[in-house]
């Protein structure tokens, strides 16, 4: 099994991307942060954008839950 990548952006980059090559359908369905200034997508093969990090799936998952990416009632 491939490891699973991501990638942290800024929201108005997220918008911009092509969703054929990455695990999620649209904008609409990429997590973004609470504020909205950044989304993080799950890619599949290679990706090139400039302008944010790649993560591994333990560092994304990590980083979804500091308050930047969890509400305070812990919604998503």
């Amino acid at each position: 099994m491939a490891t699973k990548l991501y990638y942290v952006l800024p929201s108005d980059m997220a918008k911009e991307l092509n969703y054929d090559s990455l695990e999620d359908i649209s904008y609409d369905y990429v997590r973004k942060s609470v504020d909205g200034s950044l989304a993080i997508v799950e890619y599949k093969g290679n990706i090139s954008v400039r302008g944010g990090t790649y993560l591994t799936h333990e560092q994304a998952a990590a980083l979804m839950i500091t308050p930047e990416w969890t509400l305070d009632d812990g919604q998503l």
